[in-house]
């Protein structure tokens, strides 16, 4: 009564169950079907993104910035095996920084393979959840066939693409509750990887300056960058009662580069009567934008 191939969509399974319970469904699914031929050219097209505020972008940003400068120097293209996460999404234009999707923990095991197969700057990217998941006897590989890597693990504290469920590495049970919380860069180190360092995404000086050293260390490189998912942080401060404080575009100073949008694709950052203005409603607060203006042209709402 259900696919063995793809996705377990809400339609499949109530279509299944009442077919299990001999009942109709509760579900007109075929109204749907119509209202959505009739509402699907009202929808503009509009890829998939990342949230605004993400981490994730900010990470990419980071490691493609920084593989693409040491690639300079060394002449080669570099490689990004990518893994299951909502980071696949760094595979779309202008981040462009996954290369393969296979399986959870994949990255690392294609790394390896790349590593002794070509002479490219190899940065597997994936997320905290997978790599507890199925991360580290890939990990332990590397280090054991001194395969050249840079492992860089995302680490926004929760398993997001999936409903913010609780792992190994964020202190809390299946059911809620506390419990020891691992970290990943011990694990590295446990795994006998010598090169393990801890960064904050939107730390974009320090950040850039430890992937540069990553990619210059001789054996497998463990690099951590935590910052906390956007969504969680924002639930979290509404329930504090904080505000959040957007960004603001000084049409003044703003040299109209286009780095904002075009190479770190906010989507809280829009083109409007042909000048960039940030989204109120979208915009986070995350300050990232301002920290890659080199116009200076991008500070805090007052």
């Amino acid at each position: 009564m259900l696919p063995l191939i793809g996705e377990l969509s809400t339609r499949k399974v109530t279509e299944a169950l009442a077919d299990l319970t001999k009942t109709k469904s509760p579900i007109n699914f075929g109204r749907l079907d119509k209202l959505g031929k009739e509402t699907a050219p009202l929808i503009p097209l509009r890829p998939p993104t990342l949230c605004p505020g993400c981490p994730h972008r900010a990470s990419f940003y980071i490691i493609k910035t920084a593989a693409e400068s040491f690639a300079k120097n060394c002449g080669l293209e570099p490689l990004y095996p990518g893994d299951i996460g909502c980071y696949s999404l760094a595979l779309t234009p202008p981040l462009e920084t996954v290369d393969t999707l296979i399986s959870m923990g994949a990255s690392i095991g294609v790394a390896n393979g790349l590593a002794h197969a070509v002479k490219a700057p190899i940065l597997a990217c994936l997320g905290d959840s997978t790599f507890f998941h199925a991360g580290i006897p890939p990990l332990i590989n590397a280090v054991h066939n001194k395969a050249k890597i840079t492992v860089v693990l995302l680490d926004n504290l929760t398993t997001a693409m999936t409903g913010f469920q609780p792992h190994a590495g964020s202190g809390l049970t299946a059911t809620g509750v506390k419990t020891t919380q691992l970290k990943a860069e011990d694990v590295a180190k446990g795994c006998g990887v010598r090169f393990v360092e801890v960064a904050d995404p939107f730390d974009l000086g320090r950040a850039n300056d430890i992937v540069q050293r990553a990619l210059m260390f001789e054996e497998p490189s463990f690099v951590v960058f935590r910052r906390k998912c956007t969504l969680v942080e924002l639930r979290e401060k509404r329930k504090r009662g904080e505000k959040v404080v957007p960004y603001v575009v000084d049409a003044e100073k703003c040299k109209q580069c286009g780095v904002c949008v075009k190479t770190f694709a906010c989507p809280a950052i829009i083109k409007k009567d042909k000048k960039y203005v940030v989204d109120d409603f979208l915009c986070t607060g995350c300050g990232f934008c301002a920290e890659i203006c080199s116009h200076e042209a991008i500070h805090l709402r007052e």
